[in-house]
């Protein structure tokens, strides 16, 4: 009879905790859903340790905006859960799931590496927050190079051209001296695409924003450990 019912007790006791963890649920106006896979992993207390800049610049696209505060950048893009992080930790995830790697600042520019394509209007929409905003675009697959310079809020010089459709998609203003020292002359023009004696490529994205501002090379550049911030953004 004794067992009987400690057996009966611990039957009850059981129910009645699965009745009270079902009460629970049925009574909760939210849970916090699953982290996906997709989602961007957290950074580490590592992630957040200086470093140095590391060279970046192929098959990306990014601005080098003349700012003394990274935070200036970041609110003119809307970016939104910036976090400090390392530049490794920073450019190995600018470019997926919309993050962008916002540096600090480097003799007079702040870069914004990992943005995807920009439209003329967007530009315009930020360079009225600068005094000078750059953006520059390369992809070897499709052939994708283009540059922008925008000064005190109007396109001073804009280029951008896809090989794989022969096509020159953007030719705003004058060459630049910069441009004119790569052999710029001899690129194919808005419309007369047939006429050109060569081609921009990757490499030509490269000197062009390192003769307008700062290289991509940064481990040349003698720059000392610093951080910078990841964060999130979205163009509409």
């Amino acid at each position: 009879m004794h067992i009987l019912l400690v057996f009966l007790l611990g039957f009850l006791v059981h129910r009645l905790l699965l009745h009270r963890k079902a009460g629970r649920r049925s009574g909760s106006t939210a849970s916090p859903a699953p982290m996906s896979q997709a989602e961007p992993s957290e950074l580490s207390s590592q992630d957040c340790t200086p470093d140095l800049p590391l060279s970046f610049g192929y098959k990306t696209a990014w601005l080098c905006i003349r700012a003394d505060e990274p935070a200036q950048v970041i609110m003119a893009l809307g970016g939104r859960d910036a976090e400090a992080c390392s530049w490794r930790a920073g450019l190995s995830r600018a470019g997926t799931q919309r993050q962008v790697f916002v540096s600090p600042c480097l003799r007079g520019y702040i870069l914004a590496i990992g943005l995807p394509e920009l439209k003329s209007q967007i530009l315009e929409t930020l360079a009225v927050n600068f005094e000078e905003i750059q953006y520059f675009i390369t992809h070897r697959v499709v052939d994708y190079q283009g540059w922008a310079k925008y000064q005190n809020g109007k396109c001073v010089r804009a280029y951008a051209w896809i090989g794989e459709r022969g096509e020159v998609l953007w030719d705003e203003g004058s060459l630049t001296a910069e441009e004119l020292a790569l052999g710029g002359q001899d690129f194919p023009r808005q419309g007369k695409e047939e006429d050109a004696v060569r081609y921009p490529d990757e490499e030509t994205v490269l000197s062009m924003a390192a003769a307008w501002g700062i290289s991509t090379d940064l481990e040349a550049g003698g720059y000392p450990p610093s951080c910078g911030y990841l964060c999130k953004v979205q163009f509409s």
